[in-house]
This record gives structure tokens, sequence and C-alpha cells, in this order.
């Protein structure tokens, strides 16, 4: 209908409204609430600087789903015996069972027998129990014993068509799990390299960035990882915080060396090298640069040493390979690569170095009744400096000014029984010297001396286990809620009264703990507890207790000058992985959403009122609270990214992104798969440039807005590149009312299109009526132009809505490319003028 020039009194001009811009996603007010450039959901999506609306990158699988091998896979669980009685089912589980299982999800059970009711259906999961390798669900029946079968497995229910595959086992090594990772940088590689460490139950996962090479690293012998745990780069390790278990710990050294020869006899593969490779067995290790392999396969990967034939210069690996012929590598410039271990810290009873004691003294060159001048000669024992007495202590480990006391002494040194001295020489590992004013002494005399290092009054701990530790000032700091027990062999780790103390390291040395001096409690003793330790600005630690945050200053110096106050007595961090630094604000989630504390100057820190996350409330409100814990954060590329657990889900399958150009969320981020979920986001260097890197439980690496051409998801391990999924996105636009509350009846709309240079595009579009509720049949961009949308082209597209309602919204989801939308107008005019309300 096209418009008229001029309207009389009585008619009822078109009214346009629209959007020449798109800035942020409101949820909480109504459609019709919101400001220009506000859009009810952006899913998927990326608002660029000038305003333009797109759907964003897929992501790049950089490293397939966990696997030690091309059968390797998280799921089934095999069943290996079972029982029915008072109506509780106990199936047990030939290996540990993963996370995957939790209390309230449905699993489903398959060919286990029995000889009245059977157990074998979908039932609600009531309990897991790790260390026994257990499920538990409720079912009424006859008490009795189940026989299993090799086909007797479990799975969750989502997973069990998948599960039933035959290909779909589990390989001796067990990894079925990952329960946390970290970006590792490499600070004596001249490429700086960063690598992502993924830890598995059992092994840990290595993928270097630069050129996605991977390794393998085994935990110490009868040492797994049985459920989440936290991974941190400090002092130049990489710590694994395993909660009440022993801490891991490694300091990750690349050792190389060359091939001499190398060659395969149907599976196995021969190498030699040019001296000891230093190698044992089951060790991991990888091959780079081996040619002449197009028969075989390419043999450039990571292996396991066999014990067989393994001599001081060769050892052998089992490829996985369908060919039985022989074959000889071209080793020019091949090599053999690999990481060393992880080991646990330092356990058990902390020993005090020993008091320092020599029965003869071995050297005499003293200064003569004080004079500085005077130097006997006489002595036949080796010479020392002026003033000072040599002294034989094997393996002393003293530094030259460190300060001892003299504890004991024989004449003529006994007159300096208390006094202090500092160590004047360090002559070998095993002599060092003190500066004394005594008389000769004679290498015969047998005079005896006892000196003793300085040390706190306190009491000393090895690093005790913790959930979580961060590097501060130098310092370890970390929740102190587990102490030894000594009491059985070997010891183990019991539980201590409350969660609120934290407890830090000796300066540059995370193995000391002080638990007299060192040591703080934070909520003195109330119904809260400690979440995460962050530091913050110069000397300023922030203990982000659950209900609570709190302040540590003067953390540079002294413990004993640590002072405490309390920042928010009622709001607190609900998971660690959230907590991101912003300049001068620290972002967490709370059970309120996400907030915000501020560092306004010197002395004050603030809390912010508003929830950053108010604008999307609706869906905070959806966070399933069980596993709000399980929350992660990042900052990246001006954006605060935050992956949580929506409705039912037990792992995190949303991503809200937040733009501080904007000032505004960007966008709610899913993946088309039910199996997808985020165990961690990481920021890691990648050749020359910072990405954001997502880890899952499945094992899986994947890059962030890598991919053009939808989303390569790993979930399925064997498979390295992924199965790729379509991008599901979609804009919804506020309500345009045209500024009036009457009936409106909307005749047009126009929307502006830009395709990307080297992509065709195309859309639905929907358009929706409130007051009535009504929508249009979806139309397409390529049905409104006769065509798709050309690559690099923009258009005007326009189309007829006739529908009649308060307010009008669109939805704009894109089926072909990643189309630009630059603008929307609706166009209608007040109808229905009666005094008489309609429905």
């Amino acid at each position: 209908m096209s418009r008229y020039r001029s309207y009389g009194n009585l008619d009822d001009p078109f009214i346009s409204e629209g959007d020449t811009f798109f800035t942020r996603m409101n949820a909480r007010l109504r459609p019709s609430q919101l400001q220009a450039g506000e859009v009810a959901l952006s899913q998927n999506g990326r608002m660029k600087e000038d305003g333009t609306w797109q759907p964003r990158k897929g992501l790049q699988t950089l490293s397939g789903a966990i696997t030690l091998d091309s059968a390797a896979i998280r799921l089934p669980f095999k069943v290996v015996g079972g029982q029915r009685n008072a109506g509780v089912v106990t199936l047990v589980l030939q290996d540990i069972p993963s996370i995957a299982f939790e209390p309230g999800s449905s699993i489903t059970v398959v060919d286990v027998n029995a000889s009245t009711d059977s157990p074998n259906g979908t039932f609600a999961l009531t309990e897991v129990f790790f260390s026994n390798r257990q499920l538990q669900y409720a079912q009424a029946g006859v008490d009795e014993e189940f026989t299993t079968t090799e086909d007797s497995i479990v799975a969750p229910e989502s997973l069990i068509p998948t599960a039933l595959d035959p290909d779909f086992t589990l390989t001796d090594d067990g990894a079925n799990e990952v329960y946390g990772s970290c970006v590792y940088s490499d600070p004596l590689s001249d490429f700086t390299d960063d690598y992502i460490f993924t830890a598995t139950n059992n092994v840990m996962q290595i993928l270097r960035l630069r050129d996605r090479v991977e390794y393998r690293v085994r935990y110490p012998l009868g040492e797994s990882i049985y459920t989440n745990c936290y991974l941190i780069q400090a002092d130049n390790k990489v710590y694994v915080f395993r909660n009440d278990e022993t801490t891991l710990e490694c300091k990750p050294t690349l050792t190389q060396f060359q091939i001499a020869s190398a060659s395969r006899s149907n599976k196995t593969i021969t190498v030699t090298t040019p001296s000891a490779h230093g190698l044992v067995a089951n060790q991991f290790i990888s091959l780079f640069g081996l040619g002449n392999y197009s028969i075989g396969g390419n043999p450039n990967q990571y292996y396991q040493v066999e014990p067989t034939n393994l001599t001081a210069s060769s050892f052998e690996v089992t490829f996985n390979t369908n060919d039985t012929g022989n074959e000889t590598y071209i080793v020019g410039g091949a090599r053999v690569e690999f990481f060393n271990d992880f080991t646990l810290v330092a356990n058990g009873r902390y020993t005090l170095p020993d008091h320092i004691n020599d029965g003869n003294v071995i050297s005499g060159t003293t200064k003569a009744n004080g004079d500085p001048n005077h130097v006997d000669d006489t002595v036949s024992e080796p010479q020392g400096n002026d003033g000072q007495v040599t002294i034989k202590e094997v393996s002393h480990g003293l530094v030259l000014g460190q300060e001892l006391t003299i504890v004991k002494a024989s004449s003529p040194l006994d007159l300096y029984v208390g006094q202090k001295v500092k160590v004047s020489q360090v002559i070998d590992d095993d002599h060092f010297a003190i500066p004394l004013a005594v008389e000769t002494i004679e290498a015969s005399s047998n005079v005896y001396l006892e000196l003793a290092k300085k040390a706190p009054v306190s009491f000393l701990r090895h690093q005790p286990a913790s959930p979580f530790g961060v590097m501060s000032q130098r310092r370890m700091w970390m929740p102190y809620f587990f102490e030894e027990d000594y009491d059985v062999s070997p010891f183990s780790w019991k539980a201590r009264e409350g969660k609120d103390e934290i407890i830090a390291s000796d300066i540059l040395d995370p193995d000391t703990y002080d638990v007299v001096g060192g040591r703080f409690r934070v909520t003195g003793g109330s119904n809260d507890f400690i979440v995460a330790v962050q530091p913050f600005t110069e000397d300023t630690i922030l203990v982000m207790c659950r209900r609570s945050v709190h302040r540590l200053t003067g953390a540079s110096g002294s413990l004993t000058d640590v002072g405490m106050n309390v920042v928010t007595p009622d709001i607190g961090c609900a998971a660690r992985k959230t907590i991101v630094q912003v300049g001068n604000r620290v972002l967490f989630l709370s059970d309120k959403g996400v907030m915000s504390l501020e560092f306004m100057d010197e002395y004050n820190l603030r809390g912010t009122e508003i929830p950053l996350s108010e604008p999307i409330q609706p869906f905070m409100d959806r966070i399933n609270q069980r596993f709000i814990d399980r929350s992660v954060g990042a900052y990246f590329d001006n954006r605060f990214w935050l992956a949580v657990p929506l409705d039912n889900s037990a792992e995190c399958n949303r991503i809200f992104i937040y733009s501080f150009l904007s000032q505004g969320w960007e966008s709610m981020d899913l993946v088309s798969s039910q199996q997808f979920n985020v165990r961690d986001m990481l920021v890691g260097r990648e050749g020359e440039e910072n990405r954001l890197y997502i880890t899952t439980s499945e094992g899986g690496v994947h890059k962030v807005d890598g991919y053009d051409g939808g989303d390569q998801v790993s979930v399925q391990a064997g498979n390295s590149v992924g199965e790729t999924i379509p991008v599901v996105s979609q804009l919804v636009t506020r309500e345009y009312d045209c500024d009036s509350i009457d009936r409106k009846a909307f005749s047009r709309s126009e929307i502006h299109l830009k395709s990307q240079p080297d992509s065709i595009s195309d859309a639905e579009i929907v358009f929706q009526t409130t007051d009535p509720d009504r929508s249009q049949t979806a139309q397409s961009v390529s049905t409104l132009l006769n065509a798709n949308l050309a690559q690099g082209e923009d258009a005007s597209v326009r189309s007829r809505i006739r529908l009649r309602g308060y307010g009008c919204s669109l939805r704009i989801s894109p089926t072909k490319g990643r189309p630009f939308v630059r603008a929307v107008k609706v166009e209608g005019r007040i109808t229905d003028r009666s005094q008489t309300s309609t429905t």
C-alpha cells in the first residue's frame, strides 16, 4: 500500500519505527519497554562496533574427544555385577563412573539379567559411589543377585543409542573423563609456546597450540583423579589440586633427542637413538618428522614405550594401523619429544633442618687477641681468610650471609655461645666459614662447635591437600580445609573443623606452610565457607566466601602484618572459576547473578548494588543451583564470557557474553548438541595472537570463533576433527509500538542485510504481534529477493506484514552464511478506534 502525499484530519497516517543499530540484549523488561538498539534476544550472535548484528563463527576442534587410541571412548560403562535389595538396585561398574552420572539424572540399563523383575530400562539415579564404582536407583521387586554378560552396560539416557554402537568401548587405559584444565606458558621457548593441560582420570593430555602437537604425561603410580580438580601454573610448575588428595606437581620440561633409525613391522615401530635415551617402560613419548609412511599411515603421534625389547639406545611402540607390511622410515630431522611425569608434592611429616655441629673445627686462621692484623701461620690445616673459622658440615645448604646462632662450643669458642654470626664464605657443599675473633685454633685440638640455623618459633607443614591454590606476592595461598591423619599408614587427609580458614606458604617456597603464623580465619566460624582466593591490586587479596567477600591487606610483607576486613557481608561467590578481574573491577557469579566489586581508591573497595546480569535475570533464574559451582568465566576480546548449567543440565550448556564496549549483554551462545558441555574456558597464545578455548568433559579442545562453517564439535573419541553442525542463530528485536497504546495495523517492513564477501546468505523472517498475539508464517529472504543474497552484496528486503496488534517484533533466523543485519523497520497505522475494548 503506497503512502499518501498528505492526510486529512480524520485520516490515520502510517507511522514508522525501527532500529538502525544493535548494541545489547535485554530479557528483563517487556519487549515494548526496550530502548533503541536493544533486542529481546540475541542467540549465537555478535554485535559489531558499527551497530550491526551477525551470527557468530563456529567452534574449531583442535583436539578430539578423549582418546588414547582410535577405539577409546567415554561411554558406556560396563556392568560387572549387581543386586536388588529392599527396593534399591545397586550396579557395580568395571570402571570408576564419570560425572556424567549425577543423582537425579536418568540412566538406561541394558542386558543385566535377573530371574524375576528385570532391572533393565530407564531410571532416575539416586546415588553414585565413585570409590566403590557403584550406581544406585530405586526399583520395586524381589531381592536377588544379578548376572551380567559382555553386553551388560549402563549410560546416561540421552547417550544410550550411541553407546550401543559396538565401537563404543573403553581402552585398558580407562581414560573416561576430563576433570580440569589450564594453560601453561613455556618461559624458555623462543615462540612463547602455550600448552593446554587437560587432566583426565589417569593421564594428563597436553596440546601445544602453535602446531597442535599432542603429548601425554603420567601421574604417579597408583594415583588418579575421580572428581573435578583445579589446575594452575605457578613457580614454573603445573599444580593439580585434588581436594582431599595430595596435590600433583610437574615442572614441564620438554626433552628432545634425534632418531638414528626407525622402521615398522606390522604394528610395531622400532626406534634407535644415537645415544642412551633414558626412557622407561610405559612412558609417553611423541614422534616427529618420520617420512616415507605412505603405506601404513602417518606414524608421527604420541605413544607409550613398550616394555619389550627396551634397551639403552632403542625402544618399541605400537602403531594403530591396519597395514601388516614392513617399511623403513626416513629419519632426517626426525626426533623424539616428551614431558616429564607428574609427581606428588612433598608430604608427610615436616622435618626441620638439623642443627650444625662439628666435633673438630678443622681450621684456625683467626684474629688473635682481637688484633685484626695478626695472623698465625702455624696451623697445618688449609688456611682461610683472616679472622675466620672453617667448619665441615656435609651438604650444609648454607648461603653467603645466612645468619647462624652459636648454641654450644668448647674453649676457646665458648665465649661466643648465644651470639649470632653470618656465613662469611661458602667454600664448597661441605665446608663454610664464619668470622670469629679468637686465638689460633690448632687442627688437632678437637674444638667443638654447635650452630643453629635461624628458624621461626612455629609449626611448619608441607603443602596441605586443597581444592585450589593461587600465587600472590610470591606466596601460595589456599584454603586450609584438610590436615594429615598420621593415625593410619600410609597417612591420609582428614577434614578440619570448618571451611573458613586460609593458609599461606613461605615466600618463594610453596612447600613450607606455617600453621601458626601463616593461617587466617576469615569468617570467624560463621555459617559461611571459602569459595575462592583472588589476588587483586598491589598487596590486596580477596577471599570470596559463599555469602560474603573479605579483603586481606599487607600480603606483600610479613604475615604478622596482614590485616583483614569485610567488603560485603551479604553477597558471595557461587563459582570459583567465574571470577574475572577487568581493570579496577572484579566480576563473579553469585546467587543473585553476576556481581562486581570496584576499586574506588586506595582505601575503598565497593560492591555494586545492582547485578551486572540484571538485564538477563530471567536466564540467571534458570541456572541449575545444584551445579552452579561448575560455572566458568573468562575475559577475552573486551568481553566477559560466562558458561553456566541452565535448566536441568548438570554441565555448563550456555555461554552468556557481556561486551565492555557496548556495556551490555551481547549474546546467549549454545551448541546444538546435547552431549557438548563446557569444562573450562581458557585464554592462550596460538602463534602471534591470543584466542579463547573451550575444553569439554569428553576431552575436546575447541577454539571459539575459529571456524566459519558451523560448529566443529567432538564428543566421540577417535574423531580428531569432529562433526560439523549448524550454528543456530537468532535475532529477536524489541517490540515496535509506534509510541501509542492503540491497536495498530502493521502492513510493511524493511530489513537491511549484507552478505560476507565469501558466502551467500539467506534467512527466515517471522513477524509477531501482541494483543492480540499472532505470528506470521516465516518468509525467507531468498523468496522475497527471488534468489539468495549474493556474496558481498547488500539489500533492502521489503515484505508485507498484515497483522494487527498493540506492537510488532521481528525474529530473524539466518539459514545460510553469516549475514549482517544493519537495520529493521516496520510501518503501521492506528486502527479500530472504537471505545469498546477488544480482545
